[in-house]
């Protein structure tokens, strides 16, 4: 199993491929370029996105520059030895990265590429950070989004220009969130949103965005019936475990736990949003809450 990332590096290209670290299950070189990586590729059929996948092969080429390159190849790890797979990568990967900032702050350029790697021994490896997210829907039509998509973005710029930015700001987190594959991240990028909007300053985020919800979507509710059905108190202390006490990865035998925190995260954040752009605010939430 190998697991790379590619950035451009900001010095002076190396005359070849150097190694200038490395460790048990990990590297880190400078190359010059050109060179390319091979891997292998898996997304949902369009056709059905609930239940089926697509599997391919890909290559990037990097053209002639300057990069830096962290491979990790955690199946070099002993038996036994945890944290294996992409947990083990994405350490390397953070630790290397930072290390050589801070060391030399502004070498480290755009990232480029993160992800599995073919090698000769493994010609086709397909990996996700915590696994593939198959989707509950069966395919968007495109005449929907053609007809939507105008009208929503048409309606959002006509918000106040205060709650257009208030929007942005929330948006750029939601993203963030939604991109990420580490729950970790996810977890935080998620309660961001929620801390732009709606608790809009106060520390007490479960209970705002619960009193927020309340009021715009389910009135019939109390605060604390949403509070409990949302699971916000659990995920707010979660979220302190990371931020306060330095929890960097999510530990074994709470990966399903830690997955529904962060689907309930999602859904809450979408749904604020929604009523933030002045749009109806959906039905996301109604299997946690009903």
């Amino acid at each position: 199993m190998s697991y790379v990332t590619i950035y451009r590096a900001l010095l002076q290209p190396t005359q070849a491929e150097t190694l200038v670290a490395r460790g048990g299950d990990y590297g880190v070189y400078l190359h010059p370029g050109p060179f390319d990586i091979n891997y292998s590729t898996g997304s949902p059929d369009p056709l059905a996105p609930q239940n089926t996948m697509n599997l391919g092969q890909a290559s990037r080429h990097f053209p002639k520059g300057s990069y830096i390159i962290v491979l990790v190849m955690p199946s070099q790890v002993p038996s036994g030895t945890s944290p294996i797979g992409w947990a083990a990568a994405g350490i390397r990967f953070a630790q290397a990265v930072a290390a050589l900032d801070l060391e030399f702050p502004g070498i480290v350029g755009e990232r480029l590429y993160e992800g599995t790697m073919q090698t000769q021994s493994e010609p086709f490896f397909l990996s996700w950070e915590e696994g593939y997210r198959f989707t509950a829907n069966t395919g968007y039509r495109p005449s929907a989004v053609a007809t939507a998509l105008q009208a929503r973005l048409d309606q959002l710029h006509a918000l106040p220009a205060e709650v257009l930015d208030r929007f942005t700001l929330a948006a750029r987190w939601f993203r963030r969130a939604n991109d990420s594959t580490n729950s970790i991240d996810r977890v935080l990028f998620y309660y961001t949103v929620l801390e732009v909007y709606p608790t809009l300053g106060s520390a007490d985020v479960p209970n705002c965005v619960s009193d927020f919800l309340v009021e715009n979507v389910y009135p019939t509710f109390t605060r604390q019936q949403i509070k409990e059905k949302l699971d916000l108190g659990r995920i707010c202390g979660f979220r302190a475990e990371i931020v306060h006490d330095g929890k960097a990865n999510v530990d074994q035998g709470e990966t399903v736990r830690v997955m529904e925190y962060v689907a309930r995260l999602q859904a809450v954040s979408r749904t604020c949003l929604r009523v933030l752009a002045q749009l109806p605010p959906g039905s996301d939430l109604d299997r946690f809450v009903r």
